[in-house]
């Protein structure tokens, strides 16, 4: 052990060039290091999951198709961040829509998401928007602090489309993928699998679904 000492003492003092150098990068790479590290573990990390509830697909008789996604999202990242938007895409079974995913934002929803237990109807909270039954939902539930996590509905509604623009469907499932963009304009996106399902179905849980195009088209005709 003393011999490696003395041999480390002459390597050093014969080698004070590559000594001192070594000192400089290591001032260096290290506090980088260090900056990298921080970076990487103050950002926020969202996983997104599907829950139990009303997350289903419907293609309308007229070819609207519409989509509800019971969504939890969790920041599991070293910052808080806010929730401002969603969006879903599917693929069809024209050429294009099947190697192209085919997207659209989520829209508001004109009812509560609800069904009816007993004597009693359980309401479900939308993410991002109001809820008209839930007295105390002043404004969405968004934001997200570190270890945190929101639940909410998060509703779609596409255009119109015939032919082969329509869910691709396989078992009765229909292959999806969500994405959610936060407040510092970063996406976080998954592949789901939603039931497909009737209309008749689709509105036992709420009597307005795939009726919001419409709604807004007598509003505003020049705009939709």
């Amino acid at each position: 052990m003393t011999e490696l000492v003395t041999h480390l003492k002459t390597w050093a003092a014969a080698n004070q060039a590559i000594v001192a150098l070594t000192g400089v990068c290591l001032i260096i790479v290290v506090p980088f290091i260090g900056f990298i590290v921080r970076l990487i573990f103050s950002r926020p990390s969202i996983r997104l999951a599907v829950i139990e509830g009303p997350s289903f697909i419907c293609t309308h008789p007229t070819y609207l198709t519409a989509a509800a996604v019971y969504l939890r999202i969790i920041n599991r990242g070293g910052s808080p961040t806010d929730i401002i938007g969603a969006k879903l895409a599917f693929h069809g079974y024209t050429p294009q829509s099947t190697f192209f995913w085919q997207w659209t934002r989520a829209t508001v929803c004109l009812e509560d998401f609800q069904v009816a237990i007993g004597d009693h109807i359980k309401v479900y909270p939308f993410m991002l928007q109001v809820n008209a039954m839930i007295p105390d939902h002043a404004s969405p539930a968004t934001f997200l602090d570190r270890g945190q996590a929101i639940s909410g509905v998060v509703y779609f509604e596409y255009p119109e489309a015939w032919g082969g623009l329509v869910p691709r469907v396989k078992r009765g499932n229909v292959r999806l993928k969500i994405s959610i963009e936060d407040s510092r304009r970063r996406t976080s996106s998954r592949i789901i699998h939603l039931k497909k399902v009737k209309l008749d179905e689709a509105r036992r849980f709420n009597p307005s679904f795939g009726m919001t195009g419409e709604s807004l088209r007598q509003v505003r005709p020049d705009q939709y």
